[in-house]
């Protein structure tokens, strides 16, 4: 898989980047990232693009999530009301750190901006959060790829994605708990 990802962004260049990045993007930056370290091409317009190929990805998925609307799914699925307004409380009070763990979440990246588009969160906060998120996500993920060359690039495609994705979920959990409001219920004594 690695050597075949590699090939497909040796023969498409940026454009692959750009398309990878607009859905998820790891692997395919990751690539690039590796084609970078051997000269085949270079690494600020990878990083550029890849930052404007994700940026933009999340600018879709929000908006999908704002064309699907909240109260067309909670007619369908009325479970999904009060879920969506926790999700809400959390992302109102902590946008920055909501939108930081998203860009790092392997493989849900376009779940949850789909989610942020179903929160009353406005279209310039999130967009302004991402822009700085996707530039440094861009040379972080990119740099895995230059610097360490085919073993980053295996990284994310064996053993390492599954790691990576397991992670994500343990930070993900622990999150939600330590931002989630404590829930304090009073006991009447008779």
């Amino acid at each position: 898989m690695t050597q075949h990802l590699t090939e497909w962004v040796a023969r498409y260049g940026l454009a692959a980047v750009f398309v990878g990045t607009f859905f998820e993007g790891e692997s395919i930056l990751v690539a690039a990232g590796v084609l970078a370290g051997e000269g085949a091409l270079h690494p600020l317009s990878i990083w550029a693009t890849a930052a404007s190929g994700a940026w933009l990805g999340h600018l879709a998925w929000f908006l999908a999530g704002r064309w699907l609307g909240r109260e067309r799914l909670q007619s369908r699925w009325p479970w999904l009301g009060e879920r969506l307004a926790e999700a809400d409380r959390i992302i109102q009070r902590h946008p920055g750190r909501a939108i930081f763990i998203l860009q790092y979440l392997y493989g849900v990246r376009m779940i949850g901006a789909t989610a942020f588009g179903l929160t009353r969160l406005s279209l310039g906060r999130f967009l302004s959060y991402q822009a700085p998120n996707c530039l440094v996500w861009a040379a972080l993920v990119g740099s895995i790829g230059y610097f360490l060359g085919e073993a980053g690039a295996r990284f994310f495609h064996g053993w390492g994605a599954w790691l990576w994705l397991v992670a994500s979920v343990a930070l993900v959990v622990w999150l939600v708990r330590r931002l989630k409001p404590e829930h304090r219920t009073t006991r009447m004594i008779a």
